[in-house]
């Protein structure tokens, strides 16, 4: 049985970094991806090393990927991550960005869980608002599909004050990580599986 991931968030959330260091923290050696772009599909085998060096970028619009592991006598056996393309916070979005869209939400459509990803260091309040807006539409989203929803705070190890996680408008509680140093990756798990 193949579990499918979905992971979603806006430009520079960490989504890339997320997907490929989860994959190597449930012990993958090797990622067999498949990615999406502007010039059609692309599918190969990476190491995870690797894969950070190539495929992690600083807020760059991206392919969106899905990441293959098996996991011999574990349940799930075999996951599928897909990092999706970003969300965007804009009204009008070209042709491009529309097809990127509607990949995301084709994926969420037939996804198992739904991991949202935002950056705790972001203090701009329009962003704030629409994360809080996105995390609402995706909370009521996997209520009526009965799948799993979680809310990922990324760059926990970025804050002074730890204890102090930014308190925004959000539809239940938020799990701290760091997707650089894999801090809250083992609550993650316990959460999802």
């Amino acid at each position: 049985m193949t579990r499918k991931i979905a992971v979603v968030g806006a430009p520079a959330s960490g989504k890339t970094l997320f997907s490929i260091n989860w994959c190597e923290y449930l012990g993958a050696t090797r990622l067999y991806y498949y990615e999406l772009n502007g010039t059609g599909r692309r599918k190969g085998t990476i190491t995870p090393s690797e894969a950070r060096k190539r495929m992690v970028s600083k807020g760059r619009s991206q392919p969106a990927r899905t990441f293959i592991i098996n996991q011999p006598g574990q349940s799930p056996s075999r996951l599928a991550i897909t990092d999706t393309f970003s969300l965007l916070h804009k009204t009008i979005l070209n042709a491009k960005e529309r097809m990127q869209l509607s990949f995301t939400l084709k994926t969420l459509a037939t996804t198992d869980i739904i991991l949202n990803l935002v950056d705790l260091t972001c203090s701009d309040p329009h962003q704030v608002e629409f994360i809080a807006a996105v995390d609402r539409h995706l909370s009521e989203f996997s209520t009526r599909r009965a799948v799993h929803y979680r809310l990922l705070g990324n760059k926990i190890d970025l804050l002074k004050n730890r204890s102090k996680i930014p308190g925004w408008p959000v539809s239940g509680p938020l799990i701290p990580i760091s997707v650089k140093t894999r801090a809250g990756f083992e609550l993650l798990r316990e959460k999802i599986f």
